[in-house]
Parts: structure tokens; C-alpha cells; sequence
């Protein structure tokens, strides 16, 4: 049993006695033919830059193991291709490979120094269609250093709508003192162009800190924080505590099994924040409005997997407006928890009139396979009046009348009409179609077994009525909607035609059957009239 616990601890040592063998052959490789270290690289690098239609230049020199100096690179184009322009005046590398051994890439580098930095680009053609099959993800980068400093950093992006630039940016990150922030300009086109942000840094033990952020008078960050000090172990921290247009705004999210799962752990919370200052500052044209009176949220899950996100939202929207549509005060809570969401939404259009509206459904392995869960469904409101939701939105509807009852459940896959199981009931009273009144109407909506049924009546006084019967196939896909047939019927019970607003005396009974196939309509009727 004692020799077979001590196997480990001698593969082990052999492990680290060659490592250090390797280091010693490095080492000793260095001290004899730096030159011929240098020579090699350079070629290498060249000819990957001619593969980039670039002509490049530098000028090389360190120690190769524990320090490297770039100086003097210059990248001319020497054909149309993506890189315009590539210059940098000095790159200073300093690393530890003894780190790297003992702590991955995290341990490696010490201090990274860039300085009068111009980089301009044209975006690139379309991927290659293997390429496109196979996004790329993005990683955060491992190799984070102690030290970091960058002076006049510059970069310039060349698009349809205009250029993206980055100029005059100067960061500090100093473990020992305090650093400093600046940016001269950063120019979305479309969107803003902001000039002289600034703050200060610090960087303890890899816990980056800006203090004081200003991006001007509509955003300032009293505090943000990117701690990388556990890169080694995966993890990533980020908080901000701030204000966004006079609204308090706090964050915080740690990310673990970093450039893995990403499993996130978040927490965001604002209130008093105006979705139409934030659309007008950057320069968006959003039909929703309001001001959002609250809104907190907590996550927890791996951000690309729905079936792991457990969490809640609560969220308060106040005068509301959807494309000039009034919509009131809106609510939601959000719950998400063992692979289900909840959502209860809540419009109040005013004191008397408000829909209620309740969702369930699973939550899928991917995203792609969002399409394919079913949802639950129910939607309630009593006494909301037609002509009040019209003022609301601000619409010319000739229906009119009072929701005395709605209410709605629902079960299936949205995407597929054919899995469609549910029921509507809808009792409209005192209503009217472009000033003709229609009495009390009732709606009834059945969903089941691939089918749809639906029955309509409208009592126009005591003695008379209007039925409506219609049948329908619930069809496989949306698309698949102006192939389905439809079959009915629809009965005139004994009207007065004087209370159709009609300039006849007399009793009305007629029996129609109707059908709608392949885009026709072909009816049957028997009318009988006194």
C-alpha cells in the first residue's frame, strides 16, 4: 500500500526535475545564441505578416527570458487588405517563466508597456463559410499582467455608416500607487462621440479599482471594479456602483469556470431610470418609453445554457408608452428556477381598467431550442372598456363596448399551431361596429386535438340574435396558415330589422353554411323573411 502511494509523489518529482532541466537547457540556449534567437523569430513574424499584406519592421532587444523590447514597428500595407495602418513606438515586456511553471499562464506576465500606439483597420471580408458554421467565442484573456501601463493608444475602425475611434488613451495600472484613466475621444458613428473621460486606478493584487469615471455629465461612476487577482483559479469579479441620468445604478457579477461554462452569479438594481433619455442619447429610435421606478435583478447559471439559470426580475414601468400607445404602469416578476420560468405581467391602463396576464413554460438546453418548449398561458381582465383603450392608444377603433370577461388559457409550442391546447371566453357588452350596436357578444375560442373551434353570439335585444359557428385544422407552421380550410355556420335568428338601423318592417330568419378552401369562400343559404 506504501508503494503504491508513493508512485504519485515520484512521477511527480521526476515531472519537476525535468521542467527545470528544460529551463536550464533554455537558459544556457539563450546566453549562446540570443542572436540567433532573435534572427528566427523575426523570420517567423515577417512571414506571417506578409500573409496580412503587411511589410513589417522592428527593432528587437531583452533578455529573451525574462525581458523583451519592441521598438520601432512599422506594418506598411503592401496590397488592399484589412490593416491600414500599424505603428507602435515601444512594447516592453518583462515576464516570469518560473510563474508560468507554477501558475499557468496567469503566473507569466509581470509588465506589459505600450506606448504612441496607431492602429487602423477596414473591417475584413465575409468568413470563409467553415468559419461562419463555427463562431468563435470570446475568451477573457489569461494572460493578464501586474503591471500595466499604455500611452497614446489610437485606433481607428473604417465602416459603412462611418469610423469607430479610440484616441488619445492613456492607462495606468500600478500595484503599488495610484494610476490614472484618460481618453481623448471615443466616437460611435450613430450613436455619441465623448471626449475627455478620466478617472483614477489602482491595481492591489490584480483588483483593478476606477474611481471617479467620468463620461460626461449624463454618466459618472462613483466606483468600478474588474478583479482578476483569481485568473489562475478561473474566477472573474465586477462591480460598478454609479449613476445612469441621475439614476442610481449598482452591479456586481463573478464569473467562475472562466472561458468554460462562464457560470455567472449576478446582481444589477436601478430605479428613477428614463428609457427616453437613454434612447435619445444614443441616438435610437425605440418605440417603448417610461421610466422605470424599479428594476432588480438577480442571475445565477451558465449565460448560454437556459436550463441551468435560476433567478428573479422585478420591474416597474411607469407611464409606459409602446409607439405612441399609452400603456400605463406595467409590472413584472420574472422567476426562474429547476429548468421553469414564471412571468406575471400586470398593465394598468388607469384606476379601472388592467390586464393580468400569467406565463409558464420549461427552459431548453440552448438557445436554438427555445422555438420548441411549451407555454403556458393565461390572460384575465374584467370591466375594461374598448373606447378607453382606444383614447389609450391613441387608435380609431370602430369596436366599442366593455370587456365584461376575458380570460384566456393557453398551452403548447408558440413556433408549432398544430401542439395549440386551450380556451378563450369573451363577454363584450353594450357593443357597438362603427355606430351599429351589436348588444352583448360573446366569444368562445376551443383549441384541442389539432383543431380549433369557434362560437360567436351576439345578442342584439331579447328577442334577437346572431350565431356564428366556425371549425378549422390547426396547421404545422405559421406559414402553413393560408393553406388550412375553414367550415361554419351562421344563423340570423328572427332580427327586427328596424334595430339593424335597416328601413324595413318585418321578421328575418337565415341559415347559411359556409366554407373557405384553397382562398375561396362558397356559401349555401336558406332566408326566410315575412
Amino acid at each position: 500500500m506504501n508503494a503504491t502511494s508513493n508512485k504519485p509523489k515520484r512521477r511527480g518529482r521526476w515531472l519537476r526535475w525535468i521542467g527545470l532541466a528544460l529551463l536550464v537547457l533554455l537558459v544556457l540556449l539563450g546566453i549562446f545564441h540570443r542572436p540567433i534567437f532573435f534572427e528566427g523569430t523575426r523570420y517567423f513574424i515577417v512571414r506571417a505578416a506578409k500573409q496580412q499584406h503587411l511589410d513589417l519592421s522592428y527593432d528587437a532587444s531583452g533578455s529573451i527570458f525574462t525581458t523583451l523590447t519592441i521598438s520601432n514597428l512599422r506594418g506598411i500595407p503592401t496590397e488592399q487588405g484589412p490593416i491600414q495602418r500599424l505603428e507602435i513606438g515601444t512594447l516592453n515586456l518583462r515576464y516570469s517563466l518560473i510563474g508560468l511553471i507554477r501558475e499557468g499562464l496567469p503566473g507569466l506576465l509581470k509588465l506589459v508597456d505600450v506606448r504612441n500606439a496607431y492602429i487602423e483597420v477596414t473591417p475584413a471580408e465575409p468568413l470563409p463559410p467553415e468559419k461562419e458554421r463555427q463562431p468563435q467565442q470570446f475568451k477573457f484573456p489569461a494572460l493578464f499582467p501586474d503591471i500595466l501601463n499604455l500611452e497614446n493608444i489610437n485606433f481607428i475602425t473604417h465602416g459603412p455608416t462611418g469610423n469607430t475611434e479610440l484616441s488619445g488613451l492613456f492607462l495606468s495600472l500600478l500595484p503599488d500607487r495610484a494610476g490614472v484613466l484618460k481618453i481623448q475621444t471615443v466616437d460611435i458613428p450613430g450613436v455619441r462621440r465623448w471626449t475627455e473621460i478620466s478617472g483614477a486606478t489602482s491595481f492591489r493584487d490584480r483588483n483593478l479599482i476606477i474611481t471617479d469615471l467620468v463620461i460626461g455629465p449624463e454618466i459618472s461612476l462613483r466606483k468600478f471594479n474588474l478583479d482578476v487577482s483569481k485568473l489562475s483559479e478561473a474566477e472573474l469579479g465586477l462591480s460598478l456602483d454609479g449613476s445612469l441620468f441621475d439614476a442610481p445604478i449598482i452591479l456586481s457579477a463573478q464569473v467562475s469556470d472562466l472561458n468554460a461554462t462562464n457560470r455567472l452569479n449576478l446582481k444589477a438594481e436601478s430605479s428613477a431610470l428614463s428609457l427616453q433619455r437613454i434612447w435619445e442619447y444614443l441616438n435610437l429610435t425605440v418605440p417603448i418609453t417610461g421610466t422605470l421606478d424599479r428594476f432588480v435583478v438577480s442571475f445565477q447559471g451558465e449565460p448560454t445554457k437556459p436550463s441551468s439559470w435560476t433567478g428573479q426580475a422585478n420591474v416597474l414601468l411607469s407611464g409606459a408608452t409602446y409607439d405612441r400607445w399609452a400603456l400605463g404602469e406595467i409590472t413584472l416578476q420574472l422567476d426562474m428556477a429547476e429548468q421553469r420560468v414564471k412571468a406575471t405581467l400586470v398593465s394598468r391602463l388607469d384606476q379601472e381598467n388592467r390586464i393580468d396576464i400569467e406565463a409558464n413554460s420549461t427552459l431548453p438546453d440552448t438557445f436554438n431550442d427555445f422555438d420548441k418548449v411549451r407555454l403556458n398561458l393565461k390572460a384575465e381582465t374584467s370591466a375594461l372598456s374598448l373606447q378607453r383603450i382606444g383614447e389609450h392608444l391613441n387608435l380609431t377603433v370602430p369596436v366599442t363596448g366593455t370587456l365584461d370577461r376575458l380570460v384566456v388559457s393557453f398551452q403548447g409550442e408558440p413556433a408549432k399551431p398544430s401542439s395549440w391546447v386551450g380556451e378563450a371566453d369573451v363577454l363584450l357588452s353594450g357593443a357597438t361596429y362603427d355606430r351599429q350596436a351589436l348588444g352583448d357578444t360573446t366569444l368562445r375560442l376551443d383549441m384541442a386535438d389539432q383543431r380549433v373551434k369557434a362560437t360567436l353570439v351576439s345578442r342584439l335585444d331579447q328577442e334577437n340574435r346572431i350565431d356564428i359557428e366556425a371549425n378549422s385544422t390547426l396547421p404545422e407552421t405559421f406559414n402553413d396558415f393560408d393553406k388550412v380550410s375553414a367550415s361554419g355556420h351562421l344563423q340570423v335568428f328572427a332580427p327586427d330589422l328596424v334595430a339593424l338601423n335597416l328601413p324595413v318592417i318585418g321578421d328575418l330568419s337565415l341559415n347559411t353554411d359556409f366554407r373557405f378552401e384553397d382562398k375561396k369562400l362558397s356559401t349555401q343559404s336558406v332566408l326566410d323573411s315575412t
